[in-house]
């Protein structure tokens, strides 16, 4: 059963059984609305996400929910069509899959770690503004750990808040964070 099948959500929830649908083709199976306006009527937190600065463009109708999820039956979390959620992602994002020479870890284990994916507002669908997200794991140590405030970074008139930079960013000089193949960005990953 898929997790439709065990809320008790029936098939004339969302398709027009008898007569012609209210919108679409024969390959989307006589859908009683159009997608996502269809599937926002239960997954409202979803399109509250999808209202947000950053997001997929599935407002805009350049992708549709269906390209991600199988409503029929996917059996795997969040209905996703692929077996990990990295798989699913790098189906649009092949240049982030790598193999990478100098791989960043999280990259290749979930690219949730770092993105949420139906609408942040943060640029590039972040879970977190840069460098909070990346002093949530590169915590411990000197650089590249140090959480840097205008008392000991380069100067400026820096705002801080508990011990962090705002006004800079991880991504000012560590631009390829998904991985890299360049031998004179390597030790960007290793250190």
């Amino acid at each position: 059963m898929n997790r439709h099948q065990v809320l008790d959500v029936s098939c004339d929830a969302c398709h027009s059984i008898h007569g012609r649908a209210t919108y679409g083709p024969v390959g989307k199976a006589l859908l009683k609305e159009r997608e996502p306006d269809l599937c926002f009527t239960c997954h409202k937190d979803i399109r509250a996400k999808t209202n947000r600065q950053s997001h997929h463009p599935i407002r805009e109708g350049k992708i549709s929910c269906s390209q991600c999820h199988d409503t029929m039956g996917g059996f795997g979390p969040k209905m996703i069509r692929a077996d990990t959620v990295n798989e699913l992602c790098f189906k649009c994002h092949a240049d982030k899959r790598g193999p990478f020479a100098w791989e960043h870890p999280p990259v290749s284990e979930n690219c949730m770690y770092c993105h949420e994916v139906h609408g942040s507002n943060h640029n590039g669908l972040l879970v977190r503004k840069a460098p909070l997200l990346c002093q949530s794991c590169h915590n411990e140590g000197r650089h590249p750990a140090t959480p840097y405030t205008s008392f000991n970074t380069f100067g400026g008139s820096a705002t801080s808040s508990k011990n962090r930079m705002f006004a800079r960013s991880c991504l000012n000089c560590h631009t390829n964070i998904h991985g890299s193949n360049h031998p004179a960005l390597g030790e960007t990953f290793v250190r």
